[in-house]
């Protein structure tokens, strides 16, 4: 278990490696290269040994309960408490995971301490709905409020697949707290007009009623939906990173301040608005990166057309999906890009 410099977490701790790229989040996806460069240690890990060639996942999949039991034990032991981000360079839920390995995860789960949390993240939103129920049914009890099951949401169209099948959770009966990691994020989404096999389903921040999922008729007896308690948003970092504008931030800052819904910005990455660059004073002469894919320029600009998503229903301003108002941002990379939205720090989590 290490300490992190993650925004959101104090710790990580990666008992997996390997895994394969499902979406436009996972395009020039850090593992891989962090991956690789663990392999070519002379004292490499040997989960590390041969899951990456030519930059790119093998698809092998390794899995180390030994390591994952010793985090669990020295969360026993520690009393500071921890907020641990579970396999951050691995996907907990992939495919090729035995499903013993995650019951003696949820075994370790349902002992973990209260003052620690375990956070866990997928794409693969069934695999890991589907696990909790088994836990629920395996235990008798749901998961622990303490154990944090996340998905990653780049765009509409993965908020639209992956959160609902999230919140279709028995009406809570599994347990745990739901949260979002939308980073990279790389459009405008709203989870307030979340679609569901093409109907518009469910406000995902208040958990309404009224969309066609499996045991909806739950609702109706006073138990509430699942709803998202927790968003957190950022750009891309890295050689190929692709910019974030403002304007999808913001969007989501507000969604989350309307609904109570803690907000928390983990960073702009390489890119960031020149109003924040002017702001924070970062600014000087030749900084700035080249980026291939605009040219080499040194900025990145939207046209007026790409604030007008077929996809996004409502957002900032209304059912028209325009979300938009600054249309530039300057490549400065993440160090001098810093985390601030309008000169304000958004650092919202649970309590």
């Amino acid at each position: 278990m290490a300490e992190t410099k993650i925004a959101w977490a104090t710790h990580t701790e990666n008992w997996m490696a390997g895994c394969a790229k499902v979406s436009a989040a996972c395009a020039d996806c850090y593992a891989i290269r962090q991956s690789a460069y663990l392999a070519s240690l002379s004292k490499a890990p040997d989960r590390y040994r041969g899951i990456t060639v030519g930059g790119q996942w093998t698809g092998e999949v390794r899995v180390d309960l030994a390591r994952m039991h010793t985090l669990f034990d020295a969360l026993d032991a520690a009393r500071k408490p921890r907020r641990v981000f579970c396999n951050s360079m691995s996907d907990t839920f992939h495919a090729a995971v035995p499903q013993d390995a995650l019951d003696e995860l949820g075994d370790r789960l349902y002992r973990l301490p209260e003052r620690h949390v375990a956070m866990l993240l997928t794409k693969r939103t069934p695999i890991m709905v589907a696990w909790s129920r088994r836990q629920a049914d395996r235990k008798g009890s749901p998961l622990p409020r303490n154990v944090y099951l996340g998905v990653t949401v780049e765009d509409q169209a993965s908020a639209d697949a992956r959160v609902p099948l999230l919140l279709d959770a028995e009406a809570g009966a599994v347990g745990g707290l739901l949260y979002l990691s939308m980073e990279p994020l790389l459009e405008a989404v709203t989870l307030q007009r979340l679609v569901y096999k093409g109907v518009v389903a469910v406000d995902a921040l208040r958990g309404l009623a009224g969309w066609p999922l499996p045991h909806a008729e739950r609702s109706i007896g006073g138990v509430p939906y699942r709803r998202v308690e927790w968003v957190i948003a950022g750009g891309e970092s890295g050689p190929r990173a692709r910019p974030m504008q403002p304007a999808w931030a913001r969007s989501l800052r507000d969604e989350c301040a309307s609904a109570g819904t803690p907000f928390l910005l983990k960073q702009w990455g390489e890119w960031a608005p020149g109003e924040e660059v002017e702001r924070n004073g970062t600014a000087w002469t030749g900084m700035y990166e080249d980026d291939p894919r605009d040219g080499g320029a040194p900025q990145h600009h939207w046209p007026d057309s790409a604030y007008r998503r077929p996809g996004l229903r409502g957002g900032a301003d209304g059912a028209a999906g325009r979300v938009g108002g600054d249309t530039a941002v300057l490549r400065v990379g993440k160090r001098a890009a810093g985390r601030l939205l309008d000169g304000v720090l958004h650092d919202g989590a649970p309590e």
